[in-house]
């Protein structure tokens, strides 16, 4: 996304930390928290909402692949980070080696959605 948050050696207070529940330490509670802003966060959101709408139709156009519905439970299942990784991942195909890669991991995110549906079908 460009944006990172500030590594914790840097000096200056946390952006946000955890206020569903309270603390007997701030400090240590403040000390926990993330130096991500508001925007940096919403900014990963969005990424990862775009991420999710792109995702499926990458995957489906596969020929091997196991159908929309499979993938879309998968990409639902994924956590923000995760479905952010598997996009970082994919880069233009510029080169045969590079059309090799992106067909590996996409063979190896198909192989999860597999599983995903393998195990749904065992709690039947």
């Amino acid at each position: 996304m460009g944006l990172r948050p500030r590594s914790r050696g840097q000096r200056g207070l946390t952006a946000a930390f955890e206020i569903v529940q309270g603390h007997d330490d701030e400090r240590a509670a403040i000390g926990a928290g993330t130096y991500a802003t508001a925007g940096e966060r919403y900014l990963r959101r969005l990424g990862a909402a775009i991420a999710r709408m792109s995702l499926p139709d990458l995957l489906a156009a596969h020929p091997d692949h196991p159908g929309r519905g499979p993938i879309d439970r998968w990409v639902a299942s994924l956590h923000d980070d995760e479905v952010l990784d598997r996009m970082s991942n994919i880069q233009p195909v510029r080169t045969e080696a590079a059309a090799l890669s992106t067909l590996r991991l996409f063979d190896g995110m198909l192989a999860e959605v597999r599983a995903l549906e393998a195990e749904a079908n065992d709690g039947d």
